[in-house]
C-alpha cells in the first residue's frame, strides 16, 4: 500500500481518506465509512463515500480492502 501511494504522490496525485464512522463486526472485523477526495495536478478533484473493511488479528491488520459500497464490505471474506 505505501508502494502505492508514495506512486500516486510522485505524479502528483494527492489521496486523502477521511474516516466518518467504524463499526465492529460480530466476526471480529472492523467496517469503517468515510470519504476519499482525491487531487490531480491539473486541478481535477473528486470527493467520493468509500467503505473500508479491516481483518484485524493479534493487534495488527492481517488484511484491509476498499470498496464501494456497504455491501460489498461487508461480503468481503474475513480470511487471512
Amino acid at each position: 500500500m505505501r508502494v502505492h501511494l508514495e506512486a500516486l504522490a510522485g505524479a502528483g496525485v494527492v489521496a486523502e481518506a477521511y474516516p466518518l464512522a467504524y463499526e465492529a463486526l460480530d466476526d471480529g472485523r472492523v467496517l469503517m465509512s468515510g470519504a476519499l477526495r482525491v487531487r490531480r495536478p491539473d486541478h481535477w478533484l473528486a470527493t467520493v463515500q468509500r467503505w473500508w473493511i479491516y481483518v484485524v488479528d493479534e493487534h495488527l491488520i492481517r488484511r484491509a480492502q476498499a470498496c464501494t459500497t456497504r455491501e460489498e464490505a461487508i461480503a468481503t471474506p474475513g480470511a487471512r
